[in-house]
């Protein structure tokens, strides 16, 4: 069984897929980082060489060639649900988890971390503060898609348990 985390940048998807891997002993997988090797190039070069539609179209195309044969977490990028009908695919072939952070803190995780990711390098804290929120209310309809929802308040561990391990 897959289990996809979904949210956007800085909501957590990285961290809780090594903690579930640390706490629970779940192979984890980072979508990202499957396409950074196939690449050989950073998101940041994909995305400034060839643009976000082909990076769009190998990320969707790395997600479906994903197959493990153990239960496996697997986080994916910010925007993945958003295109080529990702999330409907996510969810027909896994479980999908939306980590639904609060606005506040992916920005304040994202001040940190823009030289990493494309569409956020060189925002002011306002300017950064506005794409969130505009990006959040574009993917929200996708975000909403997900099997579960996972708010501030309920992301620890035994969350997660009680989706993997629902009748345990």
């Amino acid at each position: 069984m897959h289990y996809y985390l979904i949210g956007f940048m800085g909501s957590g998807k990285t961290y809780w897929a090594k903690t579930l891997l640390k706490e629970l002993g779940i192979a984890s997988v980072d979508l990202d980082a499957v396409i950074v090797q196939q690449q050989a190039k950073t998101i940041t070069e994909i995305f400034s060489n060839n643009g976000e539609g082909y990076f769009r179209d190998v990320e969707a195309a790395t997600l479906r060639k994903l197959h493990f044969n153990q239960k496996t977490i697997i986080s994916t990028g910010g925007g993945s649900p958003c295109y080529n009908n990702n999330m409907a695919w996510m969810n027909a072939n896994g479980v999908t988890i939306w980590l639904n952070e609060a606005t506040e803190t992916i920005v304040e995780r994202l001040q940190y971390a823009q030289e990493k990711r494309p569409l956020i390098v060189g925002k002011s804290k306002a300017e950064l503060e506005q794409f969130v929120i505009t990006k959040l209310t574009e993917r929200e309809a996708f975000y909403n898609m997900a099997q579960h929802i996972i708010l501030p308040s309920q992301m620890h561990i035994d969350t997660f348990k009680n989706i993997i391990y629902p009748h345990v």
